[in-house]
């Protein structure tokens, strides 16, 4: 019974680590670091670790030791396996531990096969030109810098719809050229998506 009271506190990190689990763990890593990523999934075994032994926390637990030595049997380690399956959305097998003998060997291994979160390719494109339009609906240009700003833009326009193989329309330079102000920034929130 007392037992059980010692589980909780080790219990409750572990189930905070596996709310919407996968995506979670995969989001979390995206950003991270090599070193970042390494400590956080070493953590996640850890904490698993200490969970499935009884442990109210993960000091008592060596990443270097040998999980026969930390006293796993069969039983523990479907448990582990189980656990870790949830909270990283991969499917491991029951010989886990048996495969990856210590905390630290299957961290790394942990390692391998989980991948962060993708963001869409064009996602840091599109976010710089949404920041680019509102800096240009916030400034006020005189008309020089305006006129170069509009071929600077029209060529970008040719040079992406080359790369798509698109052919340009030859009315766009016309209206771009003889645009208003109000003009080309609803033409420009019309392309983030704005309008």
């Amino acid at each position: 019974q007392l037992r059980g009271l010692v589980r909780a506190g080790v219990r409750r990190v572990a189930d905070a680590l596996d709310a919407s689990a996968p995506s979670a763990l995969a989001q979390r890593i995206a950003g991270l670091s090599d070193s970042e990523r390494d400590r956080l999934l070493l953590d996640v075994v850890l904490t698993h670790t200490a969970t499935v032994l009884g442990h109210s926390s993960t000091r008592s637990i060596r990443a270097d030791r040998g999980f026969l030595e930390l006293g796993f049997d069969s039983l523990t380690a479907v448990e582990l396996r189980n656990r870790l399956n949830a909270a990283t959305g991969l499917t491991m097998p029951a010989t886990l531990i048996f495969d990856h003998p210590s905390p630290a060997a299957l961290a790394r291994h942990v390692g391998t096969r989980i991948r962060p979160a993708e963001r869409p390719a064009g996602e840091p494109v599109l976010s710089e030109l949404e920041r680019f339009g509102s800096l240009l609906t916030g400034s006020a240009l005189d008309d020089p810098t305006r006129r170069l700003l509009g071929k600077r833009l029209r060529t970008l326009l040719r040079e992406l719809d080359d790369a798509a193989g698109e052919a340009p329309d030859d009315n766009d330079d016309v209206r771009l050229d003889g645009a208003t102000d109000e003009q080309m920034f609803a033409l420009i929130d019309k392309e983030l998506g704005r309008a």
